[in-house]
């Protein structure tokens, strides 16, 4: 996902140029034959068949910044996890880590509540000011 909410998918063209497009821009395309293009995002099954997650998240706010980098090995109903931080403050820089289980307890529901048991270390450092 972008940082304007747009979902991408990555598009090739038929001399084997490759690139990102936004999904909203690929639905108002058409087909050589003039009937509009399709695409399948994939379905429930394909998205819960996969086992590792890998996420990194970046944020700046006023005079902040930070970005985190997550692992999750992931089982139908339980998912392993672990992230690293760091985060630049107008007033202290710091670091953290966490460990942590997910037990999900209906996980063939669209909305299903969760357990969580988790273990985390945070370091901070004051600036002088």
């Amino acid at each position: 996902m972008c940082c304007s909410g747009a979902r991408l998918v990555q598009v090739r063209t038929e001399h084997g140029v490759e690139g990102w497009a936004s999904q909203q821009d690929m639905l108002k395309t058409v087909l050589a034959d003039g009937s509009p293009f399709r695409f399948s995002l994939g379905d429930r099954a394909g998205f819960t068949a996969h086992r590792f997650e890998l996420a990194c998240c970046r944020a700046v706010r006023r005079c902040d910044a930070g970005f985190r980098l997550r692992l999750a090995v992931v089982h139908s109903q339980l998912a392993l996890e672990g992230a690293l931080g760091q985060f630049l403050g107008k007033f202290s820089n710091g670091v953290s880590g966490d460990v942590g289980l997910t037990h999900v307890i209906a996980p063939e529901a669209r909305w299903s509540p969760f357990l969580m048991l988790g273990l985390g270390l945070v370091h901070v450092e004051p600036k002088q000011l």
